[in-house]
């Protein structure tokens, strides 16, 4: 299989992905829970490709793929893309569901270590879940996420 045609797979897929979402469970993005790191490279690695071809939002898809499937992605340069997946979520002017506030929560926590608004995030998407598991999720990242800070806070004083 050529490069190109990986390509248009993956992002076939991820057009395709949005529509399927809605029928999906509601799932709460917390730090750890894939670990996938060959498919971590490979959207990285493809992330880049089409950001330097100038598809923009579509490396920006890729590199939020990239950083859920494995995060030691964080420590390669990202040419700007984990700013700009940040700014995606921060200007989103859709529902806040569950899902969506645990996937912001999720982002503000591992690419620019903001706890306070993490916590937040995660305590507002347990608050309107309607599915218990998620609940829970999001109130025991909300939970741990206040115990570093807490921790931090207490070891700069």
């Amino acid at each position: 299989m050529n490069n190109r045609t990986l390509i248009a797979i993956m992002f076939f897929l991820a057009l395709f992905s949005g529509a399927a979402s809605a029928a999906e469970p509601e799932v709460c993005l917390v730090f750890g829970q894939e670990a996938d790191p060959v498919k971590g490279r490979n959207y990285f690695k493809s992330a880049l490709e089409m950001l330097h071809r100038g598809q923009r939002k579509e490396a920006i898809e890729n590199y939020e793929i990239a950083i859920i499937a494995d995060h030691s992605i964080l420590k390669h340069e990202n040419h700007g893309l984990a700013m700009a997946l940040l700014e995606k979520y921060r200007d989103i002017e859709a529902e806040q569901t569950p899902a969506l506030l645990c996937k912001r929560g999720f982002l503000e926590n591992i690419l620019i270590g903001n706890l306070e608004d993490s916590v937040k995030f995660y305590e507002k998407a347990a608050v309107l879940s309607a599915d218990e598991d998620a609940r829970n999720l999001a109130l025991d990242e909300a939970k741990r996420l206040k115990q570093q800070l807490d921790y931090l806070k207490e070891w700069q004083a």
